[in-house]
């Protein structure tokens, strides 16, 4: 086992961070930007030569089969921010170049899987799935290198399906938790873990699986005097086996030293080189800058 390098802990005031599962892609034809207009349907008579479809900030309610059956050389399609409830995927059969797919940040309750061969990134956080919407055909979706996913139930059933999928990252922008099985996030294949938490949410337990995961994990939204923290985590052996992660990163965090004291304790002797805070108050003060080396 490796002893940690260098700690790096940034205390500022929090601010709002950009958070997504993936970048968008580099190679644009044609962008045709219908953001922040109001929209309750998509709109039709498309240009049929569009790449990137932008519908983000609008009314849109459900998708219809021919809303992007011209669209024969869409890369990528951003729909986020919108009212959407159910998504099936065969929606995007004739778009035979998709490779990017953007619905976060909706009411999603349902997703018909498809398998689109070409489909890298998806993104279904910060939506109101009761389960992790992961079935059998998101498995055979082989080329997927980024996924975005939400769920109030976390369980390792769910997360077994795509097992075999070697990822780049995996996002999880969590609304609620009301269920996490431990075990579940060591399933996972993934260079990257970035986990955006609800409130009250036991943050020892998915730190503890996360540092299992992946070799870059990073958490948001860490509240621990809402967590229970102390008093779960006083209670377990800090000596962590089968890390993998290398680089940690904790973002707009609110603890105590004592917390503070209780994840340096855990990940002291696991596979952690590089472990950087940002955005941290420590009971209600913040601190402009803290740098520790070992």
């Amino acid at each position: 086992m490796r002893h940690i390098r260098s700690i790096y802990i940034f205390c500022s005031i929090v601010r709002s961070v950009h958070i997504g599962a993936s970048e968008l892609p580099e190679e644009r034809e044609l962008t045709t930007n219908f953001s922040s207009m109001s929209l309750r349907k998509v709109p039709e008579d498309l240009s049929p030569i569009t790449t990137t479809l932008d519908l983000s900030y609008n009314l849109l309610f459900q998708l219809q089969h021919s809303d992007f059956h011209s669209l024969s050389k869409l890369k990528a399609l951003i729909l986020c921010h919108n009212r959407i409830q159910e998504l099936d995927i065969k929606t995007f059969e004739f778009n035979k170049e998709l490779r990017y797919l953007d619905v976060s940040n909706n009411r999603l309750k349902r997703v018909t899987w498809f398998p689109l061969a070409d489909l890298r990134h998806v993104d279904l956080s910060f939506n109101d799935f009761d389960a992790v919407p992961i079935c059998v055909e998101t498995g055979n979706m082989s080329q997927l290198e980024t996924l975005g996913l939400s769920g109030a139930k976390i369980q390792k059933s769910d997360f077994q399906k795509i097992a075999h999928l070697h990822l780049n990252t995996v996002f999880l922008g969590l609304r609620t938790l009301s269920h996490y099985e431990e075990g579940s996030l060591p399933i996972l294949n993934t260079r990257k873990l970035h986990i955006v938490l609800p409130v009250d949410t036991n943050f020892w337990v998915l730190l503890q699986d996360g540092i299992k995961t992946s070799k870059i994990l990073e958490v948001t939204n860490i509240d621990l005097h809402k967590s229970q923290f102390t008093s779960y985590g006083s209670q377990q052996n800090p000596i962590l086996e089968n890390a993998k992660t290398s680089i940690l990163l904790l973002n707009k965090v609110d603890l105590s030293w004592d917390d503070l004291f209780l994840i340096f304790q855990l990940i002291w002797h696991t596979s952690v080189e590089y472990f950087q805070i940002q955005h941290v108050t420590f009971g209600g003060a913040c601190l402009e800058t803290f740098k520790y080396w070992t």
